[in-house]
């Protein structure tokens, strides 16, 4: 049975070090492919056009403080953040930006992974105990 004790904590501290640690970024909306695998969408928007790269992101309804990892596109030539998976729902979220990725889109899984170690290690030995938050 896991443990749910510090939950709304580990919300609340994963946002405030988000607003510290990271940028938050404008993005625009994309196609919106409404999949449940961004990193995926992304992926494939990034190869099949070589001007773009994608970003890891973290994002939150606006006034909310419960964020997600998610992954997104940024247009080199434009200088600018696209997100393919949740088109015209852009506009409801912000963006901080963790990581901009060039190459190697295929391996997402494996960065996703080391992101949330990252992350996680940060939150106060407490919490990271007697949390189950995953992003």
């Amino acid at each position: 049975m896991k443990i749910r004790l510090l939950n709304k904590k580990a919300e609340r501290e994963i946002y405030n070090l988000a607003r510290i640690k990271y940028d938050k970024i404008e993005v625009f909306p994309g196609e919106g492919g409404f999949t449940g695998r961004c990193q995926h969408v992304a992926a494939h928007h990034a190869t099949k056009n070589a001007d773009k790269s994608i970003a890891v992101v973290l994002y939150a309804n606006k006034g909310s403080q419960e964020l997600f990892l998610h992954v997104i596109n940024y247009c080199n030539k434009k200088k600018k953040y696209v997100d393919n998976s949740l088109g015209q729902w852009t506009g409801q979220f912000d963006y901080y930006l963790v990581k901009t990725v060039s190459e190697d889109f295929f391996s997402i899984n494996e960065l996703y992974r080391q992101i949330f170690l990252n992350i996680r290690k940060d939150l106060s030995f407490l919490t990271r105990l007697l949390s189950t938050n995953e992003l």
